[in-house]
């Protein structure tokens, strides 16, 4: 990298819109003797930049206007006709500098940059207690500094001001965290209102300037997701997570774009899911219909949230395998962006894997508990108050599959009435809280039975043969309690006060041995079972959607209220389970 550029702090490499400066500064600061020339092709170039309301120059539009003859055609005016030595030092060493004295009306100042050697490397600088000091941490004994010996004070104060024109940075595919001064331009050329954004967080809705990042050729919309942990160091503890995810460049994992803390505010960037989350997907009923199309995709996509579920329950980034969760997994969490190019529908991503925690360790033989913020009552499993595990994601993704079963076979109406019955409170969850060992909540168990012995019952009067067996999974492989608390200590979930957003990588020398149980099934084993559903058996014409089903009746209502539960659940500790699910290695 050019040595003019190591002093940004994004590393500078990309409009909806050409917006002038709404503001009249930059013409009452042209100085009465300014001609035109580089000057007003800078300030035509000017983009404002809608989130620190400043106006600044887009990298590209730099690199064509700053060059060794724009340079030296400026100089010239200035001192007449010169040598091209000085030209060619600041078209390699101080394009910047020398742009920000341009806008100053100071050119004449750029007479010494070449003998003093001050250059790009020591900006952004700062007049802070009237010394100027490198914001870079290039030191302050350095000759170069003398360059500003027979500067007034606001001359100094003006130049501070306006070198940040050119200094916005520039993000790459593998940005994560950096600090940026309080008076850095972000290159974001559109910027709504901050909206909330869960318990933790604003969002903005924001549009990256083409010239100023890495991920494709044009203007980039993103979610900014402003944290509302202040604290030094808080953002660090949702990076790590993110950086994985961004690794694992998994289809249905909503892509990590960088951050950035200013002031006391840290700032997530991800690229913006332009379809809305799961929940107003299935509130909008037009989006709703029955045919085999819907119903097969749909199976793709909860196929697709599951495999990077697997991706991330088995990080297999490094020679130290790790073991992730998400903690909050919920229909508000799972985004639908519309790039998708083979799908008219777009695809459903998982987002907020910042909350999530990293573990060198299956939970069973971690003598420290997992704990993170509170995740969404309604998605937690029975075991809520245990070590956080994968298996809480589980639960949570089986939760969610029954309601998107539900959409299907009903719509959103029936859907709402299944909350109403369920969970008619927020917090309430899918498990009943009447008993000490937390069983599926009776309404829920109703709901599928209903299902199984209606519209989704065995033979020809079935309505969809694979929802049937999607429907058989959730309620026996998934919205299953497990039977075994797999903690080995008496450790207990930290509060939010004392856990916050933690991610850790936890190594624990001393774990103790634990016994192989029996459990809800895991990513992997519900990944087959999905990728078997979904694969429609060559003589099954009607296998995802059958027309010959009437619909009108009974069977396109749920239950009209809550019934006792019939529908047996298998034992928890059978042998079969066991020897399906295997170890609890992954646990």
């Amino acid at each position: 990298m050019p040595a003019e550029q190591q002093f940004l702090p994004l590393r500078l490499q990309q409009g909806l819109c050409d917006n002038e400066p709404t503001s009249a500064t930059w013409e009452d600061e042209m100085a009465p003797n300014q001609q035109r020339g580089l000057y007003d092709a800078i300030f035509e170039k000017l983009v404002r930049s809608e989130f620190s309301q400043k106006s600044f120059l887009p990298q590209d539009d730099f690199e064509t206007l700053i060059t060794e003859n724009t340079i030296k055609e400026e100089l010239d005016k200035v001192f007449g006709t010169l040598d091209s030595s000085l030209a060619k030092y600041i078209a390699k060493k101080a394009p910047r500098t020398f742009a920000t004295l341009v806008i100053q009306d100071k050119v004449l100042k750029a007479m010494n940059l070449e003998k003093s050697k001050f250059n790009d490397d020591y900006l952004p600088i700062a007049n802070e207690d009237s010394v100027l000091t490198s914001l870079n941490g290039l030191s302050r004994d350095g000759y170069a500094w003398k360059w500003f010996n027979s500067w007034r004070t606001q001359e100094k104060n003006d130049f501070c001001e306006k070198q940040w024109t050119f200094l916005s940075p520039i993000f790459e595919s593998n940005s994560m965290m950096e600090v940026l001064h309080r008076d850095c331009r972000l290159p974001f050329i559109t910027c709504d209102s901050k909206r909330e954004g869960g318990s933790f967080s604003f969002v903005h809705k924001a549009t990256i300037h083409h010239a100023h990042h890495k991920i494709s050729s044009a203007n980039l919309v993103i979610a900014i997701k402003e944290l509302r942990d202040t604290a030094v160091g808080a953002d660090q503890r949702e990076l790590a997570a993110l950086d994985l995810a961004r690794q694992l460049q998994h289809p249905h994992i909503v892509k990590f774009v960088g951050g950035f803390r200013q002031g006391p505010t840290s700032h997530l960037l991800f690229k913006w899911a332009d379809g809305g989350n799961l929940r107003s997907y299935w509130n909008n009923k037009k989006n709703w219909s029955r045919n085999a199309d819907l119903i097969s995709w749909t199976i793709e996509q909860i196929t697709g949230l599951f495999s990077a579920l697997e991706k991330w329950h088995d990080l297999k980034l490094s020679s130290t395998p790790l073991n992730g969760r998400h903690g909050d997994l919920k229909p508000e969490n799972i985004l639908r962006s519309l790039e998708a190019q083979d799908s008219r529908r777009g695809i459903f991503q998982i987002a907020d894997l910042g909350l999530a925690k990293i573990h060198s360790l299956p939970t069973h033989a971690r003598n420290n508990p997992s704990s993170t913020l509170d995740g969404t009552a309604r998605y937690k499993p029975p075991e809520v108050k245990a070590k956080i595990s994968r298996s809480y994601d589980i639960w949570s993704m089986g939760c969610i599959t029954l309601e998107w079963i539900i959409w299907l076979v009903y719509g959103i109406d029936e859907l709402k009435a299944f909350h109403d019955q369920a969970c008619p409170e927020d917090h309430d969850p899918f498990w009943s809280r009447d008993s000490d060992d937390h069983p599926t909540h009776p309404v829920v168990i109703s709901w599928m039975k209903y299902m199984a012995d209606t519209c989704l019952v065995d033979g020809e009067q079935c309505y969809s043969v694979a929802l049937r067996e999607l429907l058989i999974f959730v309620r026996d492989r998934l919205l299953v309690p497990d039977p075994v608390d797999h903690d080995t200590t008496d450790s207990t979930q930290q509060s939010n006060e004392d856990s916050g957003l933690s991610i850790l990588i936890t190594t624990t020398p001393d774990a103790k041995s634990v016994t192989s149980f029996s459990g809800r099934a895991k990513c992997n084993e519900s990944c087959m079972k999905l990728r078997k559903i979904s694969s429609t058996p060559n003589d099954g014409r009607n296998y995802m959607y059958n027309p010959k089903v009437n619909m009108s009746g009974p069977n396109g209502r749920g239950p009209s209220k809550p019934t006792p539960s019939k529908l047996q659940v298998p034992s928890p500790i059978s042998s079969s389970r066991q020897e399906v699910n295997g170890p609890l290695d992954n646990r």
